[in-house]
């Protein structure tokens, strides 16, 4: 299935806390999903940093120039199209296997339900 850059982040978050303290087949979907998720990351962070580098400013050899601090820089328009860029990224959908735990546990606050809720809880 295809989720948001938001959706997945905020899986991820919840999903890692509630597997942090709960030993059931819950946390042990959420566990795997968590691991499937790298590799999503990966491709999201690859693809930032081709964003930054493709709108940072260049010399007149094309070789990409730093600040003092290592960081690109950026012209004014160079910046808004990083934003842009950042933004469609964080809009996209990305493929995502999910895995429905066989047993969902009593107690689940409404933001762990909301958050778990299509990825590992129907």
């Amino acid at each position: 299935m295809k989720f948001t850059f938001d959706k997945i982040k905020e899986f991820a978050e919840i999903g890692k806390l509630y597997s942090d303290f709960n030993d059931n087949k819950l946390s042990y979907a959420i566990k795997k999903v968590l691991k499937r998720i790298d590799k999503v990351q990966v491709q999201i962070n690859e693809a930032m940093e081709d964003l930054r580098i493709d709108n940072c400013n260049v010399d007149e050899k094309g070789n990409v120039l730093r600040d003092e601090k290592g960081s690109y820089q950026y012209t004014k328009e160079g910046l808004k199209a990083l934003g842009k860029g950042m933004r469609e990224l964080k809009d996209a959908e990305y493929e995502l296997e999910i895995y429905i735990a066989t047993e969902t546990p009593e107690g689940l606050t409404e933001e762990q339900k909301e958050a778990f809720k299509g990825i590992v809880i129907e």
